[in-house]
This record gives C-alpha cells, structure tokens and sequence, in this order.
C-alpha cells in the first residue's frame, strides 16, 4: 500500500513487540505513531471506505485515537522524551563500564539523574520548555563535552544515520531522527502544530510523574540522587567507591539476558521445568557445548566449551 501511494516518502520502522517488551517501548512506539501516523490513517480510511471494514471494531478505534490532537500530542510528547532523555540515558548507562579513561564510572550516572530532576522540575514550572528545542535537546550537552564517544554517538543518530526513502527507486537517503526533530519542534503538519497547547498540558503531568518516581525512596534509582545523600550518590559517595566502580557494568543486562534466555525455552518448550529452561539458557550462554568446526579451532583448547574442553 505504502509503495502504490507514498513511494518515494519516509517511513518509520516499526517492529513487533507482543512476543516481549522493553521499558522505554512506550518512546520508542511513539516516534513511528507520531511520523507515520498520517499515512495510518489513510490506510484505515480507504479499509472502511473501500473493503467493507467500516465496522470493524479496531480499525475504527485505531482511527480515532490516530486522529485524536490529544493522541497527537501524546506521541508527540514521549517521542521528545526519547530523542532528549531516554535515547542519551541508555547510552550512558550502557557504556558507563567502557568510558574508565574519561574519568566517567558507575558514580557518574548519579549527577546525570541530578540534572534530570533539576531539569523535569523546570519543565513543571515552564510547560511550554517541551517545545522549546534548544532546551530539550542540550539537556545531555553537559556529558556530550565530557565524553567525545557520547558525542560521537549523538552525532551519528542525528545527522549521520541515514534509511532510504520507502520504495524509492533513486536510492534517496534521509536522517530519520533528523527529519523527526524538526517535525516535534518545528511542526508543518497542522494536527501537529494543533497539538501544542494539549503537549503544555500533558507534560506537566508526565514531569510530575518521572519527579515522582525518581525520589520515591523504596526505587532503586533514588539512592543515586545526591538529594537522597546516598553512597552512591554523586555529592556524597566517597572518592575511593568511585575510583573502586570505575569500569563497572552499571545496568542489568547480563541478569536480564538470563531470564530472557529461561523465558523463551518456557514459551518454545511449554512444558520444560523451570530449572531446565534456565540449564539450557545457562548452557547457551556460556557455550558449555561449543565445539569448533576447523581443524585450526580443533587444536586449541581456549576455542572449547566446558563439555568438550
């Protein structure tokens, strides 16, 4: 449909997520709902119109809410969100353990969340701050001087990282966040532009919330606070924690791999106990089994796993 109507046009990836999630889904969704959504809605018009759909439950549902302004202005918000809290964020605490020769550790995710409160807390008190481009998207600039890979990083999503324009036969490029950016800031699409004033709205609610969040004592995330004058904090962890937690993982990933790697022998194998879906992870992960296929391979016992070694 998309390549009869609108070849030639940009179209956001969208993946899948029924089958599992992550915690920053809900952002990264809304960048497609929010670019794509024009081309939803005639997809769904033409489904009532022309295919004997107009009285399907969810086509009619996806239709309204796609063409709610407040809908708009929701995607709108969470996708502001994403390009200028979220996106930086992930980076920053998945890289912390690489980034030991800029003086950057496990500590150093505190003063970001420091600055994060300061600048939800600005947001609460100037609503209209979500719009405001040179605002929102300088709030990481801070770290971005600090850490030239960070920088890298952000050069390349915004500027660098292009996809081909869909079905288009001349290979034309574009920087889809480049393109997104200037759409949440600076919209030409009226729905877009009409958004505004439920965006103001919204965002203070959602500030609110995030504040809400990141000083309730019983999260995890509220002993990095240097207002919580936790150990791990940034104005109040020692400099010896600080030099002894440089180089340190500082996310979940290896505890997360584990338990996706037991979910999915559970849902392939419905039956398979509990204890021997997390032995077949376990066994995956680590390469128990591994054998080498070439005679070179063969030869050295570093290239066997556990079982063969």
């Amino acid at each position: 449909w998309m390549r009869d109507n609108h070849s030639g046009e940009l179209l956001f990836h969208v993946e899948r997520a029924a089958s599992g999630t992550r915690m920053d889904i809900a952002s990264m969704a809304a960048m497609a709902i929010y670019w794509n959504r024009n081309y939803c809605v005639e997809f769904l018009e033409e489904m009532q119109v022309y295919c004997g759909r107009d009285d399907n439950i969810l086509a009619n549902n996806l239709w309204a809410m796609l063409t709610s302004v407040e809908m708009v202005a929701v995607a709108r918000m969470w996708s502001i969100f994403h390009l200028a809290i979220v996106m930086p964020m992930r980076w920053l605490a998945a890289h912390t353990h690489e980034l030991k020769d800029y003086n950057w550790g496990y500590i150093s995710m505190g003063k970001v969340l420091d600055k994060l409160k300061l600048d939800l807390e600005s947001i609460v008190q100037q609503p209209e701050m979500i719009h405001d481009e040179s605002f929102m998207m300088s709030m990481m600039d801070e770290w971005a001087d600090e850490l030239p890979p960070f920088q890298d990083y952000l050069t390349h999503q915004f500027e660098e990282k292009t996809t081909s324009l869909f079905a288009d036969s001349s290979n034309t490029k574009a920087v889809p966040l480049k393109e997104l950016r200037k759409e949440l800031f600076h919209p030409t699409d009226q729905d877009n532009k009409d958004s505004t004033s439920f965006l103001e709205t919204y965002v203070k609610v959602a500030a609110e919330a995030w504040i809400a969040e990141l000083i309730d004592e019983t999260k995890g995330t509220y002993r990095f606070l240097s207002e919580s004058e936790g150990e791990y904090s940034w104005d109040h962890s020692s400099l010896k924690l600080k030099e002894a937690l440089m180089g340190m993982v500082a996310v979940n990933d290896l505890a997360e791999s584990s338990f996706a790697g037991v979910t999915a022998q559970v849902h392939v194998f419905g039956r398979i106990g509990m204890a021997n879906a997390a032995a077949v992870s376990d066994m995956s992960r680590n390469g128990f089994l591994h054998r080498p296929v070439t005679k070179k391979g063969m030869e050295s016992v570093d290239t066997h796993g556990l079982f063969h070694g």
